[in-house]
């Protein structure tokens, strides 16, 4: 169901934009917060929509270990995006992995992965789940 209510919508939109020469970012986030024992059910779910917000906004009582770097990271892309129009991922602990590319169908549709450890932070592209959008594509218009 994410594909369809999520990353399949969100590829379009980016496609969209960046076809009309919008400066358009994207990213995943794969990272499960390691959250206190009395939470520890939310683990569960794994990663789910929204669940970076408290990375991005560094709410450090809920942040442990790595998680702190991770939060400083992804602070510091989504501020200087909202300063500069370009996130800014210049931090040491991602040694020479800084550029946040722009998403576009030339730049295979790159999206900055998010996870912990920070080391382990990579680009992949959003063509692994063109057949999905594809089938979902096909569900919505057998419906109309």
């Amino acid at each position: 169901m994410a594909d369809r209510y999520f990353q399949c919508p969100s590829v379009s939109l980016a496609l969209a934009y960046s076809k009309r020469k919008v400066p358009v970012y994207k990213y995943r986030w794969n990272h499960i917060l390691d959250l206190p024992h009395f939470l520890r059910l939310y683990r569960k779910l794994g990663v789910f929509h929204f669940s970076e917000v408290p990375m991005i906004f560094t709410q450090k009582a809920f942040l442990f270990g790595e998680e702190r770097i991770l939060a400083r990271i992804a602070n510091n892309a989504w501020t200087s995006f909202a300063a500069r129009g370009v996130p800014d991922m210049d931090y040491d602990e991602l040694g020479d992995y800084e550029l946040w590319p722009l998403y576009s169908e030339k730049n295979k549709r790159a999206n900055v992965v998010f996870q912990t450890p920070i080391i382990s932070m990579y680009t992949e592209s959003d063509e692994r789940r063109d057949e999905k959008c594809s089938l979902w594509k096909a569900i919505e218009r057998k419906r109309e």
